[in-house]
């Protein structure tokens, strides 16, 4: 973590979760991952409007050692549907 970011954390329901805010967090993700286990993937999904910076994602988390699936969705609120969660949900499981 650099010098410069904040660290926070985000309670949901039962669940904590680490939020780092900072200049250039995006590229050092990595930085902020738990190794992964054996056979680990890193499901990332991003919209085509910040398919730039979710590759960017994919990136730092395939530098740290993660299998990194990447899909995307349409643009707006036509892609927040059950059937798109359908199609997510469908190919995590076929690519594990």
């Amino acid at each position: 973590m650099a010098s410069t970011d904040t660290m926070m954390t985000a309670d949901i329901s039962a669940h904590t979760f680490p939020v780092v805010i900072g200049a250039g967090t995006v590229d050092r993700l990595g930085t902020f991952l738990p190794p992964p286990a054996t056979g680990t993937s890193a499901f990332v999904v991003s919209d085509v409007n910040v398919a730039s910076i979710a590759a960017r994602v994919a990136a730092a988390a395939a530098a740290a050692g993660y299998r990194v699936v990447r899909a995307s969705v349409p643009a707006g609120e036509p892609s927040k549907s059950f059937g798109e969660l359908e199609r997510l949900t469908r190919l995590a499981a076929h690519e594990g």
